[in-house]
């Protein structure tokens, strides 16, 4: 996603369902400085919980 005015970390991640640790961590090489905006940023989202979900629905042993 691409971050726009006034978007902000606790934000996102609240907004997507994604934890806030995982989304800086997932972000290191775009978020190098926290008091900056982060307008303009493109941020990965990944949110555990729907790729749980995949799995589960395609059944077991299907994640190798």
């Amino acid at each position: 996603m691409q971050a726009q005015p006034p978007d902000y970390l606790s934000g996102i991640a609240l907004r997507y369902k994604v934890p806030l640790q995982r989304l800086l961590l997932d972000n290191t090489a775009a978020i190098t400085d926290l008091d900056k905006p982060l307008a303009g940023k493109r941020l990965l989202l990944c949110n555990m919980q729907s790729r749980e979900r995949t799995a589960r629905a395609a059944g077991p042993g299907s994640m190798h």
